[in-house]
C-alpha cells in the first residue's frame, strides 16, 4: 500500500464539514480517490482550513490546515512532517496550485486553459490591463513552470498539450498524458426509449456554474429569443453561482424555464429526459464534466468551440460545435428543436463516443497506469 499526499485549496468548506465544494475538479478528486483506495492506496488530501481538523469523504482522508491562506508549499511541509511512510506520491490536484517538490513520485494534473477569457473577464487591473502583451508572456511562463512541477503530468484535454508542444518537446512529453474527462454511459435501452418516443415538449438543459465565462449571458439571451416562437420547449438552468441575479431577473416568470439545483451524484439521473443539453462557455474549459455526462446520457449536444470541448465533439457528427455567441447558440438550438432526424443522429453518435471513449472505465484504466507508473518510478 502507498499512501497518496494529494493537495487542493479547497475540497471541504474550511471549517471542516463534510459537504464537498461544486465543480469539475472536485468530482475528479473524488474519482481519483476511489480509483486510488480501489488499487489499494492510501489517498490523503491536504487543504487550507480556519482550524486544523482530520475528517473523510468515502476513502478520502481530508486534513485540513491552518491558516486559511495557507499556501501549497506550506501544506506540502506539513504533509512531509506527518507522512511517516517511505517515498509518497504526490498529486497537484491542479497545476496553478502546485509547488517546488524534489520528488520524483510527484503528478501534476493540468484541466485546461484558463487564460483564453476575453479580457474584460480575466479580472486584470491597473497595470496588468495596460501591460497585457508583456502579462501574457509572463503568464504563459508561469503556466509551463507550474506544469512541470510534477515529474509525471495528466492533461484533461489536447488543447492545452498542443500549447505545451510550441515550448517543449522530448522527455517532458515523454511523462504527460492525455486523459480525457470521463462520466456514467447510460445504458443503451434507456437511450433508445427516449429517442423513439415523440415528444410534445423537449427539454433543454444548461447545467453550469451560474458565472458569465460558463455562457450564463449568451445562453440567457438566446433563450429569450427561442422562446418567443416555439411555445414546445421546457428550459432546465441547473447550478448556482454569482450570475444567478442576472439569470432569474431576465427568465423567472417564463413558465417554460425552470430553476433547480443538482447535486453532482443526481446529474446522470436528470439527463435521462433530457433532450438537448448546451454548454456554452466562453473560455477556461477542458473536457467539459457536464459535457461529456450528457454525451455519455445520448443527448444532442451543443458546445462552443473552446478548449478542450473540441477534442471530444466533431461538429455535425456527435454534437454540435458553436462560435460563443448568443446568434450562434440560439440558430443551433432552433435547429435541434426542429430537425429530428438530426437530434436522434447527433445523439447516437454522442454516445457511442461516450461508450466508447470517455467511460469511466476507460478513465480508470488510464490513470491506473499512470499511478503504476509514478509508483514504480
Amino acid at each position: 500500500m502507498t499512501r497518496i499526499n494529494m493537495f487542493f485549496p479547497r475540497l471541504l468548506e474550511r471549517d471542516g464539514s463534510s459537504r464537498p465544494a461544486l465543480g469539475g475538479v472536485e468530482t475528479y478528486i473524488m474519482r481519483l480517490s476511489n480509483l486510488a483506495a480501489d488499487m489499494g492506496h492510501a489517498p490523503v488530501l491536504y487543504q487550507q482550513a480556519n482550524l486544523d481538523f482530520t475528517n473523510t469523504v468515502g476513502p478520502l482522508i481530508v486534513r485540513g490546515i491552518a491558516p486559511a491562506d495557507s499556501s501549497i508549499a506550506h501544506l506540502h511541509r506539513i504533509a512531509c512532517k506527518e507522512d511517516t511512510t517511505e517515498n509518497p506520491v504526490i498529486v497537484f490536484c491542479a497545476d496553478n496550485q502546485s509547488c517546488p517538490t524534489h520528488s520524483s513520485r510527484s503528478v501534476t494534473i493540468q484541466h485546461g486553459i484558463h487564460w483564453d477569457l476575453p479580457l474584460r473577464l480575466m479580472n486584470l487591473g491597473g497595470l496588468r490591463r495596460i501591460l497585457w502583451p508583456i502579462y501574457r508572456n509572463y503568464l504563459h511562463w508561469v503556466k509551463r513552470k507550474t506544469f512541470e512541477r510534477g515529474r509525471y503530468r495528466v492533461c484533461v484535454d489536447l488543447n492545452f498539450i498542443n500549447w505545451y508542444r510550441t515550448f517543449n518537446h522530448g522527455e517532458m512529453l515523454e511523462r504527460t498524458h492525455y486523459i480525457p474527462n470521463c462520466c456514467t454511459v447510460l445504458e443503451k435501452e434507456k437511450v433508445s426509449t427516449r429517442l423513439d418516443r415523440n415528444p410534445r415538449t423537449l427539454r433543454v438543459l444548461f447545467a453550469r456554474r451560474f458565472e458569465e465565462y460558463r455562457g450564463t449571458r449568451i445562453f440567457t439571451h438566446a433563450i429569450e429569443r427561442l422562446l418567443e416562437g416555439n411555445p414546445d420547449i421546457q428550459i432546465m438552468v441547473a447550478g448556482e453561482g454569482t450570475d444567478e441575479p442576472f439569470i432569474k431577473e431576465r427568465l423567472t416568470g417564463k413558465g417554460q424555464v425552470t430553476f433547480t439545483k443538482v447535486p453532482q451524484t443526481k446529474m446522470a439521473s436528470l439527463l435521462e429526459d433530457i433532450d438537448i443539453a448546451v454548454v456554452p462557455s466562453l473560455g477556461s474549459e477542458g473536457t467539459a464534466f457536464s459535457l461529456v455526462e450528457a454525451m455519455g446520457a445520448g443527448c444532442a449536444c451543443i458546445a462552443t468551440n473552446v478548449g478542450g470541448m473540441t477534442n471530444i465533439v466533431v461538429d455535425r457528427h456527435n454534437g454540435l460545435i458553436v462560435w460563443p455567441t448568443r446568434d450562434s447558440l440560439h440558430d443551433a438550438m432552433k435547429e435541434l428543436i426542429t430537425d429530428r432526424d438530426l437530434r436522434t443522429r447527433l445523439s447516437w453518435s454522442a454516445w457511442e463516443t461516450a461508450r466508447h471513449s470517455l467511460s469511466e472505465k476507460n478513465w480508470r484504466n488510464a490513470w491506473t497506469e499512470v499511478i503504476n507508473a509514478v509508483i514504480s518510478n
